[in-house]
């Protein structure tokens, strides 16, 4: 789910057939333990307009599935992982079974942490939970491109590396600047990202290459957007400036 879609059974990985059905399976697997009417799947898998065999194509990606899901197990067992109730279709899974789930509770066990004030296992946390990241989630379906679920997805990466960041710097215990590199590349205009960035850099005693980093996605505020700096931005180069790389980037 955190990068391409992979399904891997007894420690090996399984081909997951034709660009349909793993848009199925990676649709469940986003709302996993969580009921997904069957005209949602068909919405997506054909967005113009679908065949008039579209439920019956549904029904056959979903027994090919549950064969993959787990080969040589009796119908029953099969259809009690992925079952369907009336409608709907529901992907049964335990929260060591897929990293969408690992990643929601390692960033939770973290936020838990911050609010304790223990910031050096909030880093932790975090650090561990990025780390089950292997690039776009689902960039390998196609049908998956763009929809809600997957930006949803991608903007929770981004906010767990700027918390983790921002653990960080209280404890001076990690390094972040190579995960919040990794995700300013690949957004280059996330004005809030790039400003904790910037004070990462800073606060591992690299002030020019932090004011690097403003000059160049101010450049490309101002080329592609027509926009200037906001506030974080502005913030985050004023700590720079003042050696205060320590402190959350806020407005200046």
């Amino acid at each position: 789910m955190l990068g391409p879609l992979e399904l891997r059974v007894g420690g090996r990985p399984v081909r997951l057939g034709p660009p349909r059905q793993r848009a199925v399976l990676g649709l469940l697997a986003l709302h996993p333990n969580t009921l997904v009417h069957r005209e949602e799947i068909i919405d997506r898998l054909w967005p113009r307009a679908a065949p008039a065999t579209a439920v019956h194509l549904v029904q056959a990606y979903v027994s090919r599935l549950r064969a993959l899901l787990l080969p040589g197990a009796p119908a029953e067992r099969r259809r009690a992982v992925l079952e369907s109730t009336g409608a709907s279709y529901r992907l049964r899974i335990r929260a060591d079974g897929l990293d969408l789930l690992r990643f929601g509770r390692l960033t939770e066990q973290a936020r838990t942490a911050v609010t304790a004030g223990d910031h050096l296992l909030a880093g932790e946390r975090y650090e561990a939970a990025l780390r089950l990241w292997r690039g776009t989630p689902l960039a390998d379906v196609d049908l998956l491109r763009g929809s809600a679920p997957v930006a949803t997805l991608a903007e929770q990466r981004i906010a767990t590396a700027i918390r983790y960041a921002e653990a960080a710097a209280r404890t001076g215990r990690h390094h972040p600047v190579p995960q919040l590199r990794i995700l300013a590349d690949a957004d280059p205009l996330h004005e809030a990202l790039h400003a904790r960035l910037m004070i990462a850099l800073a606060g591992g005693g690299q002030q020019a290459a932090a004011l690097q980093v403003y000059a160049q996605i101010s450049a490309r505020l101002v080329d592609q957007l027509g926009l200037t700096p906001g506030p974080e931005l502005t913030g985050a180069r004023l700590q720079v400036l003042r050696g205060d790389a320590d402190a959350p980037p806020g407005p200046g």
